[in-house]
């Protein structure tokens, strides 16, 4: 699984027009090694996509089952493409796998997502 560095950005999710499935056992998450584990993603949008959802998924080390973690909406932020990017911190702990899905995208007409992340230090 790869490392999220915090002087490096990691693309997680690559502009899609399509929400992107939960991991499975075999899915590989990437895991921040920052002093408290903290992972800040960061979300950019192109044509008229007006909302998007974004979820966590959390592995603890050396088990296979994932574990639903919070999304965007749930946590009382949901992503509003209108504001422009926009960036999320979510606190993972450190040397938690981590994988992140975007639950949906809506749009009219066409337009994408992109998620990138790099580590934070808490």
């Amino acid at each position: 699984m790869p490392d999220i560095k915090t002087d490096a950005v990691t693309v997680l999710i690559a502009a899609t027009s399509a929400a992107t499935s939960a991991p499975t056992a075999s899915s590989e998450g990437v895991v921040s090694r920052a002093r408290g584990g903290a992972i800040r993603t960061f979300v950019s949008y192109t044509g008229t996509v007006t909302a998007a959802v974004l979820r966590s998924y959390i592995r603890p080390p050396g088990q296979t089952a994932w574990f639903r973690g919070v999304s965007t909406t749930e946590a009382g932020y949901p992503l509003a493409p209108a504001n422009g990017a926009q960036s999320w911190d979510w606190d993972v702990g450190e040397g938690t796998e981590t994988y992140f899905v975007l639950e949906s995208i809506t749009q009219t007409g066409g337009g994408t997502v992109a998620v990138t992340a790099t580590a934070v230090r808490r």
